[in-house]
């Protein structure tokens, strides 16, 4: 399975899929007045940074109906028969650039980097950890010899796939009451709301996920043993960060201090699935800030969801950078995004420089380039300008050696004299 190539996505990145997603959570979101009304702002439509966790609705694993299994989940992943039920685990998410969506390509690379076969046998899970990196650029062979160039978020996300043996009606996997850990902290935030099954079936259309846990009641009671409709696992983290999110925003808006004019940007999120959420039900989303564990280092949340019973559903945390140093100067936010690369989750140097990707899809996509020359080239990007900018420091500092040259060979003119003497 490590072995397996598995498909890369591109897409032109405009505000559609994010607006259409910030639109389905506006009414379970505690900033939905606002949120709402930003959205319709035209300036605002025009173009704006990606939010973290938003790539999740871009970059789908589209596959055609032969290649999907009989749940509706993609093959792509699946270890084959027997094992084929599948269940979201959780996964981490590293945000070291922002991506403005003003229509400029972008790609998305994947690759199973670990996978391991956990109980006893004929009860086997087998876990399938699958990373994802999202870089800029017009093809993924462009940026072939520059190391992490372009390079906008990493993502590992780990699948679990179980044998297909279950009773008709016999009790879903982590819905057992014995089972359910309670939370010991208060949070410092919490928000309520119940998932509806219009919301499940529009964040399935969005990620063009046809998993039929979260679309066919039925087949959720009868054939997976679930009391109702499955919440998505990404969307119980889309959730989890847009409260944080919500939470950073109010801490600014009460803030006395001028330095705190901004939200603090959320740079790393990891979260894991611990039990079922269903539609239709009451689930609390709770955020808390931990104390910090190096001065001038970034904040760390605990950031977690209630099922009904009041026991975690799941359960993560977030770490979020002000872009302050402790002297009280702002500093630009790539510090803090290199500083990320030490999550254990950069990409593999082969996959941003292209390799293992076919010759075949490059050409493709130097064709689809070709002919969207206009929307490619609205703007320069950031590593063009960063190699501009490279270049005329590299050219300066060759004037300035060749002015040093000509002052030495002037100096050596002068005193030649004195040594024929």
């Amino acid at each position: 399975m490590i072995s397996r190539r598995l498909p890369y996505a591109t897409d032109y990145l405009t505000l559609t899929q994010s607006r259409s997603l910030r639109l389905i959570l506006a009414d379970f979101l505690p900033s939905s007045g606002p949120v709402t009304k930003k959205i319709t702002n035209r300036r605002w439509v025009k173009s704006a940074p990606l939010s973290p966790t938003h790539h999740l609705v871009y970059f789908p694993n589209v596959s055609p109906s032969s290649f999907l299994l009989a749940d509706g989940t993609d093959s792509w992943h699946a270890p084959g028969p027997p094992f084929t039920r599948r269940m979201w685990a959780g996964g981490t998410m590293a945000f070291l650039q922002d991506i403005q969506t003003d229509g400029q390509p972008f790609h998305c690379t994947q690759t199973i980097d670990h996978v391991q076969v956990k109980g006893m046998e004929g009860e086997e899970k087998i876990f399938v950890r699958v990373k994802r990196v999202i870089f800029a650029g017009r093809f993924p062979g462009e940026l072939k010899g520059q190391r992490n160039a372009g390079l906008r978020i990493t993502e590992q996300r780990t699948l679990v796939f179980m044998r297909d043996n279950r009773q008709q009606g016999s009790l879903a996997v982590g819905q057992s009451p014995s089972k359910v850990l309670k939370p010991t902290q208060t949070p410092d935030f919490s928000h309520t709301m119940v998932p509806t099954r219009e919301l499940l079936f529009q964040f399935s259309a969005l990620t063009l996920n046809a998993h039929a846990v979260h679309l066919d009641r039925q087949f959720c009671r009868e054939i997976e043993g679930h009391r109702n409709l499955l919440v998505h696992g990404p969307l119980t983290v889309v959730l989890m960060i847009e409260v944080l999110r919500s939470h950073l925003q109010t801490l600014v808006d009460q803030s006395s201090s001028s330095l705190e004019t901004t939200p603090e940007q959320i740079v790393y999120v990891e979260y894991r699935n611990l039990a079922p959420l269903y539609a239709d039900e009451e689930m609390r989303i709770c955020v808390k800030r931990r104390e910090k564990e190096v001065i001038g280092g970034p904040e760390n949340w605990d950031i977690w969801i209630e099922g009904r019973d009041g026991g975690y559903a799941v359960k993560g945390t977030a770490k979020t950078s002000s872009g302050i140093d402790v002297s009280g100067r702002r500093f630009k936010r790539s510090r803090s995004q290199r500083a990320m690369l030490g999550h254990g989750i950069a990409p593999q140097e082969s996959i941003l420089q292209g390799d293992g990707i076919p010759q075949e899809e490059v050409a493709f996509q130097n064709a689809i380039h070709e002919g969207n020359e206009t929307v490619s080239t609205e703007e320069s990007s950031l590593e063009e300008e960063a190699a501009i900018e490279e270049k005329a420091e590299r050219e300066t500092e060759l004037e300035a050696e060749k002015e040093a040259e000509e002052e030495a060979e002037e100096e050596a003119e002068e005193i030649a004299p004195d040594f024929r003497r």
